[in-house]
């Protein structure tokens, strides 16, 4: 199968399984990879410089000459940026995403490594900055997707852009399957970028009730909250975040500053309960998850899935 999008990695399928904060790891990633696609992981899931070398010397011993990447925080409240990005730099790890913050240093220094760098966006504003930085690609992160969503639909996002730009477009958001992949392409992606599917794999290590309400809930056990990083993030509604889900919404509607200062003192107290350690990520695309697989089987899934949507819409 050739995009773009993989001519540009030198990779079989033009599926990145996702940076995934606390989810992504060494497995993954070398399973993903090894299977055709590009697996990535968030430079932060390592707790130390030190062990992110160790992460980096591992997956290349273990995939050899195929890509795979890294996801960079390019914030100012990311105090490891510069030495993580040394690191990348000096192993001259194929793919980068980047986030939070302007790419033009970062993709300068990566240009004579032959380091590709895409960057993650949710409109049009950072998407023109970030190729005037250089970027090699767009990550455009649409509504629907876990973590960090976007606002806009892919049905009007990603024809867009891909009209805007003349480099890859590549769709996030909603996507766990090679009828959402087919769908992405038609609308003009040249990849995809995967990220709550790979969740419910045997490879991730998160503990198995995550896997579980991966595979049991549907797209409206998705809700929207902003009390974990202060911007709109997707969460799972499940029985130990019920009195997270009705703090959030007992905000809409509410105009009082008394009503309000309660409800904050409230919001404070779930706070101290809850963090990106027990709230439970993911996109809408958990109505298309079935069962757990390992990270190969849902790689080799997707072509299957692909290759019958084409064989379907031949006959149309």
């Amino acid at each position: 199968m050739s995009t773009e999008f993989t001519k540009m990695l030198n990779c079989k399928y033009p599926i990145i399984g996702a940076p995934m904060f606390l989810v992504s790891n060494v497995d993954m990633v070398s399973e993903i990879s090894l299977a055709g696609g590009v697996g990535t992981f968030p430079t932060l899931n390592c707790r130390s410089v030190e062990q992110l070398e160790e992460w980096i010397v591992e997956i290349k011993k273990r995939v050899g000459d195929l890509p795979f990447g890294v996801n960079l925080i390019l914030h100012k409240s990311n105090t490891r940026y510069e030495e993580d990005k040394a690191l990348v730099l000096k192993h001259k790890v194929p793919f980068i995403i980047s986030s939070l913050g302007d790419p033009t240093k970062l993709v300068k220094e990566t240009r004579e490594i032959g380091t590709k760098v895409f960057c993650d966006v949710i409109n049009m504003k950072h998407a023109k900055k970030a190729v005037s930085a250089g970027a090699d690609g767009l990550i455009v992160v649409s509504t629907g997707a876990g973590g960090h969503a976007g606002p806009l639909s892919p049905f009007a996002s990603i024809p867009w852009f891909s009209k805007e730009f003349n480099i890859p477009i590549i769709a996030a958001g909603s996507i766990a399957s090679g009828k959402t992949m087919a769908a992405a392409l038609a609308l003009g992606a040249q990849g995809v970028s995967v990220g709550t599917r790979f969740i419910a794999s045997k490879e991730a290590q998160v503990e198995q009730g995550y896997k579980d309400a991966i595979v049991e809930s549907s797209p409206e056990s998705i809700f929207m909250s902003r009390a974990l990083s202060g911007v709109n993030a997707s969460v799972m509604r499940t029985k130990n975040t019920e009195d997270f889900y009705q703090w959030e919404n007992s905000f809409k509607g509410k105009a009082s500053q008394w009503i309000m200062y309660n409800l904050m003192k409230k919001g404070l107290k779930l706070k101290k309960k809850y963090s990106w350690n027990n709230v439970w990520s993911a996109g809408q695309s958990v109505g298309e998850v079935e069962s757990v697989l390992n990270c190969r089987e849902i790689v080799e899934s997707f072509m299957s899935d692909f290759s019958e949507v084409k064989e379907s819409l031949a006959k149309v």
